[in-house]
């Protein structure tokens, strides 16, 4: 009892003098145009989704907070000279990771590519037309740079957008959309568009200059005191009706905003119940630390994607190997796969990958990576499945992220169909009766 009262005692001075410290009012940045996260209308006052969730945050902790908006690149620079005290949402950036401390995820969002009706290519490079992308987008600079080679037409307005939607005069166009695991009824889509490829599911996340503990503490502080049926109002509210009154923009704009709130909804409820708590910052990971770990149930290795070390050449066959392996870790808890580290952790690199591919560079390794998957387990996995290829001791290596699976992921093999799962840091077949058991157990549990 005694030791009890004293870690209270402690709780509670921590936020009596967090809350004390800090200013009354704290100013936050946020894009300017960012439809619906967050912008400034007419009326010259923030508007938007987190916009809302940061005055509710406030309430809680009993703060003022003073908006300004203005570009990416501005927003972090207010925050890193002290002009601003944190950035409304973004994505994590390893680059910016010296300059900013990211919080606990306030949502999710999915970057995906949706293009005209006409248009259906084998492979993003095979558009040959420009896409959209708006220039206050948090993934702006994720797809220009891992789409490098790909046209791209910026649209400085979400209106500027939907106007060229409005007459599909664009190939297609980059989108976030809020994720979520449950199923829905597919949400209408622009007409005229169809949604080709989920590229990466990632949170949008508070930021605050580095070294700024005491407002990080006070952000996690202030969430901890966010109730469902708070977070439920804000998410009906932008759960606007396509009426006149309520939407003053084309029927584009209005069908975007029901696939969204509706999306945010949901995952925000489901997300209350599972991540009340969670770490106060997300640093950069250290992968050299995972890799020293060793191979797992959650974590893997493997050499190459084609090169056959053993051969000396290019083997697809190992191809087989990494989509194997990427849907055990999909049937059990999801996991990390190393491409370009050895069995004993020794980073290889992707280099004898990259001399027998098309494009002998990362997004030439993207590309074949992206397009297994799509083969194997089909445009939506993205949003489950995240790759990137990263730089460690000066090689560069390939991360495949992975979530769980909200249904068994089966593997087709001529007429044979395979079922594999984590166990023993080894990707395991299942036979039929073993399969049947395992999948009537493991997804009972959702």
């Amino acid at each position: 009892m005694i030791i009890r009262r004293i870690l209270l005692s402690t709780l509670l001075s921590v936020v009596v003098s967090v809350t004390t410290l800090l200013a009354d009012t704290i100013t936050v940045a946020h894009q300017i145009d960012y439809f619906p996260y967050c912008r400034v209308e007419a009326d010259g006052m923030s508007h938007g989704i987190l916009i809302d969730w940061w005055e509710l945050w406030a309430s809680k902790v009993d703060k003022h907070i003073l908006f300004r908006a203005g570009t990416m690149q501005e927003c972090v620079q207010w925050v890193s000279n002290g002009e601003a005290d944190a950035i409304a949402g973004l994505l994590i950036d390893p680059t910016q990771l010296d300059t900013l401390l990211f919080g606990d995820y306030i949502m999710r969002v999915t970057t995906a590519l949706f293009l005209r009706d006409d248009l259906d290519p084998k492979t993003v490079y095979k558009i040959g037309e420009p896409l959209g992308v708006l220039t206050s987008g948090i993934s702006r600079k994720f797809i220009t740079e891992r789409y490098a080679d790909l046209q791209f037409k910026e649209y400085p307005t979400t209106k500027a957008l939907m106007d060229d939607l409005n007459t599909r005069s664009i190939a297609g166009f980059f989108y976030e959309e809020p994720y979520t695991s449950l199923e829905f009824k597919e949400s209408p889509l622009p007409e005229g568009y169809h949604k080709y490829l989920d590229i990466r599911s990632e949170p949008i996340r508070p930021a605050v200059k580095a070294g700024n503990v005491e407002l990080l503490t006070l952000l996690q502080l202030g969430m901890a005191k966010i109730t469902l049926e708070e977070l439920e109002h804000i998410a009906e509210k932008h759960d606007l009706v396509p009426t006149q009154d309520k939407l003053p923009m084309n029927l584009i704009g209005a069908l975007f905003l029901i696939l969204l709130a509706s999306g945010l909804l949901f995952y925000w409820r489901l997300q209350i119940v599972k991540k009340r708590l969670a770490p106060i910052a997300v640093k950069q990971r250290n992968w050299q630390v995972i890799i020293d770990k060793g191979e797992s149930d959650r974590i893997e290795f493997k050499s190459s994607l084609r090169w056959d070390f053993r051969e000396e050449k290019a083997n697809k066959v190992l191809e087989d190997v990494i989509v194997k392996t990427i849907s055990a870790f999909l049937n059990t808890e999801g996991g990390m796969l190393f491409i370009g580290v050895d069995d004993d952790g020794n980073i290889l690199g992707l280099q004898n990958d990259y001399q027998v591919m098309q494009k002998g560079n990362a997004d030439g390794f993207m590309l074949v990576m992206t397009n297994l998957i799509n083969k194997h387990f089909g445009k939506n996995a993205h949003r489950l499945i995240h790759s990137n290829v990263v730089t460690i001791n000066n090689k560069q290596v390939c991360i495949v992220e992975m979530g769980k699976s909200e249904q068994p992921v089966f593997l087709k093999k001529g007429e044979k169909e395979n079922f594999y799962i984590r166990a023993s840091a080894a990707s395991l077949p299942l036979g039929l009766s073993e399969a049947t058991e395992y999948i009537r157990s493991h997804w009972s549990k959702n």
